[in-house]
């Protein structure tokens, strides 16, 4: 399903196509099992694993150093080396920075690849673009829309990591929504459980019981409808608030 790939000589720039419909895309694969690979190698020195409890805390408002709507901060690889391009759903670029402390991708709103991207599904940026972004990025203008975790180590306040079975997840989150088939994010379907702004998607929802958590993301909610529906706001739209998505006055 996701295809990565390295461009240019200077600049790195991951790609993943994703199966989107159409005929410039592959069909997704019914094995889900690499999704659950970390998208970037281990840090070299390991922090101590209490030290990476609290640093790489996955929470509502981000993971770590990384924080939803805050500038992105520079990698240990720097910019340059770090820039990731991805592409989900109905083609919907996607573009950020991978990190390996915290271990994970940051992705990043208002940069050159959103538009650059629609225009060409499926392609890898080009230098032009991997460069646009990089001085955007330095010049602190790209806050952090999205942040993916396929990474086994950060968790969440409850303990929960990618790799855990639904049922220990469930356990620890007896609040939360049960697991929802929704249109391809990832996987086609995706299978998720939604709490506020902290997605989790599994392999599969056919039987919860031998389901496992492949990756956690925690995303800003503005990114279109594409937001499986969440109790809370339910709640807060028949107190007579406005609901996520609707305009002013009702029209």
């Amino acid at each position: 399903m996701a295809n990565l790939a390295r461009c240019g000589v200077v600049f790195v720039a991951v790609s993943y196509a994703f199966a989107c419909g159409g005929e410039k895309h592959a069909a997704p694969s019914a094995d889900n099992s690499s999704l659950v690979k970390p998208v970037v190698p281990p840090p070299a020195n390991l922090p101590p694993s209490a030290a990476a409890d609290v640093a790489w805390k996955v929470t509502a408002r981000g993971v770590g150093t990384l924080v939803l709507g805050v500038a992105v901060p520079e990698p240990a690889g720097r910019f340059e080396a770090s820039y990731a391009t991805t592409f989900y759903a109905d083609a919907q670029p996607l573009e950020g920075f991978q990190f390996t402390d915290p271990p994970a991708v940051a992705y990043v709103k208002g940069g050159p690849f959103s538009k650059w991207g629609y225009d060409h599904p499926g392609s890898e940026a080009p230098a032009k673009i991997i460069q646009r972004a990089v001085g955007l990025a330095r010049a602190g203008k790209l806050p952090i829309d999205m942040i993916v975790i396929t990474d086994p180590r950060p968790k969440t306040e409850q303990g929960v990591g990618v790799g855990d079975p639904y049922t220990s997840f469930a356990k620890a989150n007896p609040a939360a929504t049960k697991l929802q088939r929704f249109p391809g994010l990832w996987e086609e379907p995706s299978c998720v459980v939604a709490e506020d702004t902290v997605w989790y998607f599994f392999d599969h929802c056919e039987a919860p019981d031998q389901a496992k958590l492949l990756r956690i993301a925690v995303r800003l909610d503005d990114q279109g409808q594409d937001t499986p529906s969440r109790p809370v706001k339910i709640e807060r739209g028949l107190k007579g608030e406005k609901k996520s998505g609707e305009k002013k006055g009702g029209g």
